[in-house]
């Protein structure tokens, strides 16, 4: 099914945090073992979240997904980029994992050497989704003033052919 988007709703548009389901998540690099320091890049399915997926000329939300894993230890990850599938209207949630456990290094190192390892925790799984509220915050202005200075040249008698905007800060 596709994945709930709280923003979309009246009373979630300003909602910079919620609960989800794990859908389905998977690791998404290859382990290097000279270069992995534990973090591992993952993908995850959600069935709602209250990130905005890039679209429409605008960048992604960023933010965290907090998880307590099968092993009780306590992961984040760092979401970098969100993005949907027009067609299903699945939503995936693409980031860096890491434990914030204390994890002794010999445990770290088994893992990280394992190219077998599963993610610690898996669909059905309970996760929180918080939004990066200062971004979230500057993106929002950057897309109003676009819609802002249409407004005015229109007003001015310019109207502007339609075109894409791009509201990204880089």
């Amino acid at each position: 099914p596709p994945t709930k988007l709280i923003h979309l709703t009246y009373e979630g548009n300003f909602q910079l945090e919620c609960t989800a389901k794990v859908v389905s998540s998977r690791l998404i690099d290859e382990v290097e073992n000279d270069k992995n320091d534990g973090n591992r890049k993952v993908e995850i399915i959600l069935d709602t979240t209250a990130m905005h997926p890039q679209g429409g000329g605008q960048p992604t939300d960023i933010g965290t997904i907090s998880i307590t894993g099968d092993d009780c230890k306590d992961y984040v990850i760092n979401v970098e980029r969100v993005d949907i599938d027009r067609s299903s209207g699945i939503v995936t949630h693409k980031g860096t994992l890491s434990c914030l456990s204390d994890v002794k290094e010999e445990e770290k190192q088994a893992v990280d050497h394992d190219s077998t390892n599963l993610l610690p925790f898996g669909a059905g799984s309970e996760v929180k989704v918080t939004v990066d509220p200062e971004n979230r915050r500057i993106v929002s202005e950057c897309h109003t003033a676009g819609h802002v200075l249409d407004a005015a040249m229109a007003r001015c008698g310019r109207i502007m052919p339609p075109t894409k905007g791009f509201h990204f800060l880089d």
